[in-house]
């Protein structure tokens, strides 16, 4: 593993439940300042806003969301006027989405879009690589808002100057047909490469919690050792545990982690980002064990962790303390076998035990260490830090190849983050395409009365021999 940091301070951590092993430990706490990032400066998380520590929910704020539709009717009402570089045609922002120039950037953005849902303008640039996507005044984020495709969501504060309002300005997708008019102009490949092979869907709209599980999966993908990191919609209990492990597919649940990390071994660590506690929490919390209790880790790779993210002023130590004794209940529930405990697979950690301050990183996020059920002891849970990402610690071997397709696979979402994908590695779709495996051009067969005539497709002179289109193969 990577080492990401250059130096730290030490900072101690205390028990959050009585459920919990009471030992303090010992931490060592970095800026991201002094870290080593897979991103251009600008976008890292040092220059990012922090979504958690710079309270953009604060008590009393809200998010405002705004189309171009809703946009142009308030104009119209006397409310305020929109930007110059909004007020184009929608002539002209079809001519800006069709340029073969701003393709690349398009798709990627919306990819990493649909993937996650809800997002920062940095955090899409920084995920997708698509120069300008922070930049709510670009051609591409104004073109986008015009035809319809996004909607800009702000924070309601009166403190915010202008420069700061455009930074903090999130994008959400929506439902609009307009999406279809692209759509429906791509390639097979292109198409799987921006959806996965499926619908366009606006997905769960939970702001705080969306852009949470990004940043989160970001900061990931920027500094740990991961393969990729998958939004929600790749992040379906189906794809998690069955058709996409070639089990039977779970049709009759349609429930997805807020975040997938995946290991370079392949192992599957999904992530549940829980703010507040109501009647579906252990409803949640039970279906994983379920989940994970008739999947042994060889034959699924999945291992689930819940990250205690809740609002500033609420009560974090009850949420916290009762996550715990929640994951507790259900190893109690669920033992498993004599070797393999569920307990063994279900974590649970709080963002301020992985980030105790603003643009701060403790060195446990690093590995994922998080607390996992060990057994009881005075008649009480015993926890046990494990190390996720430290593949020794916490071993795996997939049991078959449709476990680790996912790192082939991954080369082929745009979704991906950028760095991460190596369009060599990605699987080609022509045979599936085409029904049967080639492996070169098709080409006519020779003309008896020209049995020298070169073969269709055969270079010549300076030219090359002929390739398939680059459309039908996943960009880089």
């Amino acid at each position: 593993m990577r080492s990401p940091y250059i130096s730290g301070m030490t900072s101690s951590s205390d028990s959050h439940s009585s459920t919990r092993c009471q030992c303090a430990r010992t931490v060592d706490i970095i800026h991201a300042r002094d870290l080593v990032s897979a991103l251009r400066p600008g976008l890292t998380a040092a220059d990012r806003l922090d979504p958690y520590w710079d309270r953009l929910w604060s008590d009393g704020s809200s998010l405002a969301w705004r189309s171009h539709e809703s946009a142009t009717a308030q104009v119209l009402a006397g409310f305020g006027g929109l930007p110059a570089a909004h007020r184009i045609s929608e002539a002209e922002a079809w001519a800006r989405l069709e340029s073969s120039k701003s393709r690349n950037d398009l798709l990627r953005f919306l990819a990493v879009l649909q993937s996650f849902r809800t997002v920062t303008g940095e955090q899409i640039e920084a995920l997708s690589g698509a120069r300008g996507a922070a930049n709510i005044m670009s051609s591409l984020v104004t073109a986008l808002f015009r035809v319809g495709i996004i909607e800009l969501g702000s924070a309601a504060s009166g403190l915010m100057r202008e420069a700061t309002s455009k930074r903090a300005t999130l994008y959400r997708p929506t439902n609009s047909q307009a999406v279809e008019r692209i759509i429906e102009r791509l390639t097979y490949a292109e198409w799987v490469s921006l959806t996965g092979g499926w619908e366009w869907d606006k997905g769960g709209q939970f702001d705080r919690h969306n852009v949470l599980a990004t940043e989160l999966g970001l900061r990931l993908a920027e500094y740990c050792d991961v393969a990729t990191v998958l939004g929600e919609k790749f992040s379906t209990v189906d794809l998690l545990a069955g058709s996409g492990i070639g089990w039977k597919p779970l049709t009759g649940d349609t429930k997805s982690a807020d975040l997938t990390v995946i290991r370079p071994d392949a192992l599957k660590v999904a992530v549940e980002l829980t703010a507040t506690l109501g009647a579906s929490f252990e409803k949640k919390v039970d279906r994983w064990a379920r989940i994970l209790n008739d999947r042994p880790m060889n034959e699924s790779g999945l291992a689930v962790v819940f990250v205690i993210a809740p609002p500033h002023g609420s009560s974090a130590r009850k949420v916290l303390t009762t996550t715990y004794k929640a994951i507790a209940a259900v190893s109690r529930r669920f033992p498993g076998t004599v070797r393999e405990s569920i307990a063994t697979r279900i974590g649970v950690v709080s963002w301020t035990d992985w980030f105790p301050a603003r643009h701060s990183i403790s060195t446990d996020f690093f590995t994922m260490t998080v607390d996992m059920p060990a057994g009881m002891a005075d008649g009480h849970m015993v926890w046990t830090r494990t190390n996720l990402l430290d593949a020794a610690a916490y071993p795996f071997t997939p049991a078959s190849p449709a476990l680790t397709a996912i790192l082939d696979n991954m080369h082929m979402l745009w979704g991906t983050p950028h760095w991460l994908r190596d369009f060599h590695k990605a699987p080609s779709l022509i045979p599936l395409v085409l029904g049967h495996p080639i492996d070169q051009i098709p080409h006519t067969t020779r003309k008896p009365e020209k049995p020298d005539a070169p073969k269709l497709g055969a270079a010549k002179g300076a030219a090359g021999a002929t390739q398939f289109p680059k459309r039908m193969l996943p960009y880089m």
